[in-house]
C-alpha cells in the first residue's frame, strides 16, 4: 500500500491535506483531520469515479477533490519527480498519523464526574469517592497528560473541601468524651431501640448520643431492658421493639474497644444519683 498527501487545490477549498492509499480497487482517499471517513477513487484517467457524495451528487463529468488529488499525484509520467514526491509526502503522512486538529479536540466528549459518599448511621464512617471520566481517544500523549493533571487538581480540591467540612475528618477515630461525673460517667441521651442484621440474624441495640458521637449498646431484649431500667425508666423497659423512640437522658461509662477502632458502652446509669439515708450512692 502506498500513501501520499495532496495539499488542497482544484476543489479542496479549505486547503485540507488528503492522504492517498493505493489499494487493489484503486485509491483510498481520506482527510488527515478525519481518517475514519475515506472514499474510493477508481477507473481510468479518462473515466474516473469516486464514492464521495460530492461526486455522486455532481453533474456528469465533474471531478471531486478526491479525484483531483489522485490525478494530480498519479496522472503524469515523470517517474523521478513522482518518486521524490512520494517519499516526502509519505514521511509527512506518517508523522501526522494519529494527530488531531484543534477542531477535533474541541469535539471530544465532556468529562463526567461521579461522586460516591459512604456514611454509617453511627457516624463512624463518612467517606467520599470522586471519579472523573473523560474521552481521550485520538489525543496526543502530552494532551492526555495535561487533561489528567487538570482533573486530578480538581479532584484534590473537591476532596479537601469535603475533609475540611467533616466533623471528625475522614477516617478519624472518634474519641470518648467524659465530664468527670460520678464513676467517670458522661452525660448522654438514650435515643431509640434499633436493629441490624448480624451473623446470627437480627440484632437489637440501644442507640445513644454522646456529644457528637452516635454509640450503640447491643444485647438481647432482657439486657436492653435492664439498661433502660438502670437509666431510671422502668416503664419504658416494658416494650423492647425495634423502632421504639426513647429520647431520655442518662449517663454512660465508655471504654475503647481492644483494637481502638470503636467506643463501647460499659455501663448505663441514671442522670441523678439515687440517695439513701446514709447519703448518695456512688
Amino acid at each position: 500500500m502506498e500513501a501520499t498527501q495532496f495539499g488542497g487545490r482544484n476543489g479542496s477549498g479549505d486547503g485540507e491535506p488528503l492522504v492517498i492509499s493505493r489499494v487493489d480497487e484503486g485509491f483510498r482517499v481520506y482527510s488527515v483531520a478525519n481518517p475514519g471517513q475515506s472514499h474510493l477513487v477508481s477507473g481510468s484517467a479518462e473515466a474516473t469515479a469516486c464514492t464521495c457524495p460530492e461526486f455522486q451528487n455532481g453533474t456528469l463529468g465533474s471531478r471531486c477533490r478526491h479525484i483531483e488529488a489522485v490525478l494530480h499525484r498519479y496522472g503524469h509520467g515523470n517517474g523521478e519527480v513522482e518518486a521524490d514526491n512520494y517519499t516526502r509526502e509519505e514521511r509527512l503522512a506518517i508523522q501526522n498519523e494519529g494527530r488531531v486538529t484543534p477542531a477535533q479536540e474541541r469535539q471530544a466528549g465532556p468529562a463526567v464526574m461521579l461522586l460516591k459518599r459512604s456514611v454509617s448511621p453511627d457516624g463512624r464512617i463518612d467517606s467520599l469517592s470522586v471519579e472523573f471520566t473523560a474521552e481521550v481517544d485520538g489525543m496526543a500523549a502530552n494532551e492526555v497528560a495535561d487533561r489528567a493533571a487538570r482533573l486530578l487538581a480538581l479532584q484534590s480540591a473537591i476532596v479537601k473541601g469535603f475533609l475540611d467540612g467533616a466533623k471528625n475528618g475522614n477516617g478519624t477515630q472518634p474519641k470518648a468524651e467524659y465530664n468527670n461525673g460520678a464513676n467517670g460517667a458522661a452525660l448522654a441521651e438514650m435515643v431509640s431501640i434499633g436493629g441490624t442484621d448480624g451473623k446470627w440474624g437480627r440484632r437489637l441495640f440501644l442507640g445513644f448520643q454522646l456529644g457528637n458521637q452516635n454509640l450503640r449498646l447491643y444485647g438481647n431484649k432482657s439486657q436492653l431492658a435492664e439498661a433502660i431500667r438502670n437509666a431510671g425508666f422502668p416503664r419504658m423497659a416494658e416494650r423492647i421493639e425495634e423502632g421504639v423512640a426513647l429520647r431520655v437522658p442518662c449517663r454512660v461509662i465508655t471504654k475503647p474497644s481492644p483494637d481502638g477502632r470503636y467506643v463501647n458502652i460499659e455501663q448505663v446509669l441514671p442522670v441523678r444519683v439515687p440517695e439513701t439515708n446514709g447519703g448518695a450512692v456512688r
